[in-house]
């Protein structure tokens, strides 16, 4: 393992800034539902979103297990499609594991017994080509095939790679039963059967830690969680693992390990992990406050690695109640972080595992965190379990209630009320003008009666400027800028319930000759531009791992 400190200079000039567009809350609620299916059926089991796709397993259903595809069509969450696989065995349970990101769903089976039982395989889908019944594009298996390694326990997708967890796998080189694995596989050359590119390792491999029952992945960061990992003589504290991919190769071992700073006996940390472009978030579903398993999570500084870390945020919930199983289930999007309590006794604190979610902002991280919001499905009943799923995408929040109905199971979407949007995009600037693109990612509970953009040489100074166009996403011109001048813009849309925002972006218009002597352009270009990449280097020296 090596670490290499490297100055990352932006020449784009392009920043994001804190302001994201859930805005505190998620107030609309969206029930999903299968086409088929019935008592024990598990749908919510596994959920995903990304962008306006979301998927849902259901792996009771069926001859096999399903997985349902959701779209997003500006007005409700429209069933799309089923997935299902095109070979089935008797013990299959696909659909137990889901993950998606733009044009590809995976979906899991870690109990498909060919050749042995319990071997595990994922099938990998393209949303491109959906129709009512979809098979799978491609299998994917691991290379050395191990017997009962329940391959596709986990599972993460990015554009470039999908990443699947092998939490009972034997390390039989090193002689060590159920340590656990991870695999990578590249996305850029797909074929009908496939194996890994790589073989991840946990640094310090322990029989039955279950490294991988928990992955995630991101930007060029792998996160996976080894939930009974000993730490310190504590026996099933847990552990996860960070790898970068920087630098692929056949075996990787981990550049960092993450352990919390109170780790302790049967904490399971590393239930759940998730992972963005600055954080990495882990539960620790049986975490102790003053003595009692309430659960906890804890998020990591990506900005501030070293070989091990301990967090640099501790997330509780306000009214965390004793086995409440906080951290069962994180999830990462911009500045919020999601958390599931499958434990949450439900709004009269009388309901057997009716469940919860979290939300909490982190625009503004302090070292002891509380949510902003809770999310809780009414009417609750006990045996819910809602919340033993989540994941979250641009301005959507997805959570699973596998046990409701008698575990025939149900998925829920939580938006603004208000409308939100999608990250506005730079696509064009110059010394005067700018061209920026504004996406609506909903208009909200009712119509969209004015949309547009606001920008100005300030975070807080704003002049706002109307479209007139019937899309949800549209480019403006903005003009009469003044060069070499740092401006602030973000998209806004009203409708009845209020004004939504996007997140605030920023650029620079360039630098003409013509400006007059005093003025930041009277700096010779080649000067003011190498001070310009030499202070922001300084503010972005950034410390990351190199496997």
């Amino acid at each position: 393992m090596k670490y290499n400190v490297r100055v990352i200079m932006l020449i784009c000039f392009l920043v994001a800034f804190p302001h994201f567009c859930i805005a505190g809350s998620l107030d609309w609620k969206h029930t999903l539902t299968p086409t088929t299916g019935g008592t024990y059926d598990y749908f919510g089991y596994s959920v995903a979103i990304s962008d306006k796709y979301a998927i849902v397993g259901h792996h009771g259903a069926g001859t096999a297990g399903l997985a349902h595809v959701f779209v997003w069509n500006g007005v409700s969450w429209e069933h799309k499609a089923t997935l299902e696989p095109s070979d089935t065995t008797s013990s299959a349970q696909f659909g137990r594991a889901v993950a998606i990101s733009g044009k590809y769903a995976v979906v899991g089976d870690p109990y498909y017994s060919d050749p042995v039982a319990g071997a595990g395989i994922v099938y990998l889908f393209d949303l491109s080509n959906l129709s009512a019944t979809t098979h799978e594009t491609a299998k994917l298996s691991p290379s050395d095939a191990p017997g009962g390694a329940v391959f596709g326990t986990s599972l993460a997708v990015s554009d470039k790679y999908a990443v699947v967890g092998a939490s009972n796998a034997n390390q039989t080189d090193l002689g060590i039963d159920e340590a656990g694995a991870v695999y990578l596989f590249d996305l850029s050359h797909i074929s009908a059967e496939m194996t890994q590119t790589a073989k991840l390792r946990a640094g310090d491999p322990e029989q039955s830690a279950m490294f991988g029952h928990s992955v995630a992945v991101s930007g060029s960061y792998v996160l996976a969680g080894a939930i009974y990992e000993t730490i310190n003589g504590n026996a099933g504290a847990g552990a996860a693992y960070l790898f970068s991919l920087n630098d692929l190769s056949a075996e990787m071992l981990p550049c960092a390990k993450l352990v919390p700073s109170d780790s302790a006996i049967n904490d399971n940390f590393g239930r759940s992990v998730a992972i963005s472009d600055n954080y990495a978030l882990v539960g620790a579903d049986r975490g102790k406050i003053n003595n009692i398993n309430t659960g906890k999570a804890y998020l990591f500084d990506l900005d501030s690695l070293s070989e091990s870390m301990a967090e640099t945020a501790k997330l509780t919930p306000s009214d965390g109640v004793p086995s409440g199983y906080f951290g069962h289930s994180v999830a990462l999007s911009e500045n919020y972080a999601l958390v599931g309590a499958t434990g949450d006794k439900g709004p009269d604190g009388t309901l057997s595992f009716a469940g919860a979610a979290y939300l909490f902002d982190l625009s503004n991280v302090t070292t002891a965190m509380t949510e902003t919001d809770k999310l809780a499905n009414t009417p609750a009943s006990s045996q819910d379990y809602f919340g033993y799923s989540v994941a979250m995408s641009n301005s959507f929040a997805i959570v699973g209630a596998d046990g409701k109905n008698t575990f025939t199971g149900a998925a829920y979407v939580y938006m603004p009320e208000t409308p939100a949007f999608a990250r506005p995009a730079l696509s064009e600037t110059g010394a005067t003008s700018a061209t920026v693109q504004i996406t609506i990612d909903s208009g909200g509970t009712s119509a969209v009666t004015e949309q547009g953009i606001c920008y100005g040489t300030t975070p807080e100074t704003e002049i706002c400027q109307a479209v007139d166009s019937d899309e949800h996403s549209f480019s403006v011109t903005l003009t009469n800028l003044a060069s070499g001048t740092a401006y602030y813009y973000r998209g806004y849309a009203i409708n009845t319930s209020g004004t939504g925002y996007s997140s605030t972006r920023s650029f620079n218009t360039s630098i003409t000759s013509g400006n007059a002597p005093g003025s930041p352009a009277a700096v010779p270009l080649s000067t003011g531009l190498l001070l310009v990449l030499f202070f922001l280097g300084l503010g972005l020296l950034r410390l990351r791992c190199l496997s």
